[in-house]
């Protein structure tokens, strides 16, 4: 048998990066995705938890970067829009971070934004607090949280 020395990462799967945010450990979680996402850069899973990891760590251009590679098609791809919006809007891109909102609203509360499209953060202030319940629901907070900083 070869000899494993600590803090090595030979890879993995999503759920191995999962576990190592868990347990704290980000930047082994970080080293399993960006192992995945270069072996396909096709993972949508991964790229997204990158992003998130990179988050963690207030490392906002790596998370943009990570974030940019979910694709229209993965299952967690309107979840990276809104941590997308999150992580533009810390870099000062309120524009394009209204534009990720407005995107996560079509594809999360479609009838709020048919047919129109949403310009100002007023406008999409007004149409998140359309949209609020007596159950509060986590990622409405989270947008209007971003908004209220753009």
């Amino acid at each position: 048998m070869g000899e494993v020395r600590v803090g090595e990462v030979r890879g993995g799967s999503v759920e191995d990066g999962i576990d190592s945010i868990s347990r704290g450990s980000v930047l082994e979680a970080i080293r399993i995705f960006e192992i995945l996402v270069q072996r396909d850069t096709s993972n949508g899973e991964a790229w997204f938890y990158l992003g998130v990891c990179h988050q963690q760590r207030e490392n906002e251009k790596q998370a943009i970067a990570a974030f940019t590679n979910v694709l229209p098609q993965d299952e967690c791809y309107a979840s990276a829009q809104l941590s997308l919006a999150a992580s533009l809007q810390n870099e000062y891109q309120s524009i394009s971070a209204i534009r990720c909102l407005e995107n996560w609203l079509r594809l999360c509360h479609p009838n709020a934004v048919s047919g129109r499209s949403i310009t100002t953060t007023a406008e999409l202030k007004t149409t998140l607090l359309s949209l609020s319940s007596p159950s509060p629901d986590v990622e409405l907070c989270t947008a209007l949280g971003i908004t209220l900083f753009s």
